[in-house]
């Protein structure tokens, strides 16, 4: 409403916008506060659900935010539907002001549009940081996907695809912010959305029988290089770690000395 008080006051251009709220439904999450910033969205027994075929960037956001500095996983389920027009959809995180996500936001989701599944930072509709692959022919077609991020210590993000891995890259600059789902040019639907404060795991050793590690092992390097004799078909290697994390190498525990096949290119 309008109301004045020992004045003589003019009002103009006055408007108002209702957002509507979805209705009680099925959405398995264990955030809270959720809301619909923009576009359509409507709550199923199947999560919630986007109408926004027609539009791109739509978000819907939860009231949890991340602190700078703390390390965490986030994954979701995704339904796309594989029909006319629908482009893609995804998970958002690290959300600046969750009442224009679009200023400052990280995301990952699949895109039909580009054929790509990517991890991006978005800043002013301007993509910066990015882990990225093509869809493959089964994933073009596909309606279901399971995403899901890895943020550790030093801002190392692990992007993952229904559970394989898409790409590892590092962000220092990450600063916390909000998380939410988001749709672009589709009717896709979230599930299982979930969030996990998380300890960053770390190697206490790693061994190579015979050769020198570069640089040195610590607990804070992430990749190393070495030089091998040209005629080594195999290395010999030894990773361990906390008893409370296990280790695998080619599907195999680590945690004692495994076999690898060099490639005889002089170095590992």
């Amino acid at each position: 409403g309008l109301m004045t008080y020992n004045s003589n006051v003019v009002f103009n251009n006055v408007s108002l916008t209702v957002v509507s709220q979805p209705s009680q439904g099925n959405f398995e999450n264990n955030l809270d506060g959720w809301r619909a910033i923009d576009g359509s969205w409507v709550m199923t027994d199947n999560g919630i659900k986007a109408n926004n075929l027609s539009t791109g960037n739509k978000f819907y956001m939860s009231g949890i935010k991340l602190e700078e500095g703390e390390t965490f996983v986030y994954e979701g389920d995704m339904h796309l539907p594989y029909e006319e027009g629908a482009r893609g959809g995804g998970l958002v995180f690290g959300v600046t002001n969750p009442d224009k996500p679009g200023d400052a936001w990280y995301c990952m989701n699949v895109d039909r549009n580009q054929n790509v599944t990517k991890l991006f930072k978005n800043v002013s509709g301007a993509q910066g940081f990015t882990i990225q692959r093509t869809l493959t022919e089964k994933e073009k077609t596909k309606e279901d996907f399971h995403f899901r991020v890895e943020l550790l210590e030093g801002g190392k993000m692990n992007f993952y695809l229904d559970g394989v891995l898409v790409g590892s890259n590092s962000d220092p600059t990450f600063a916390g912010g909000y998380f939410g789902v988001m749709s672009y040019y589709s009717n896709c639907s979230f599930d299982n959305v979930y969030y996990y404060k998380v300890s960053t795991p770390k190697l206490t050793d790693l061994e190579i029988e015979g050769v020198q590690l570069s640089p040195e092992f610590s607990d804070s390097v992430y990749e190393y290089t070495a030089e091998v004799d040209y005629a080594m078909d195999t290395l010999r290697i030894k990773p361990t770690a906390d008893s409370k994390y296990t280790i695998t190498i080619n599907d195999q525990e680590a945690g004692k000395w495994r076999v690898l096949r060099t490639s005889h290119q002089g170095g590992i």
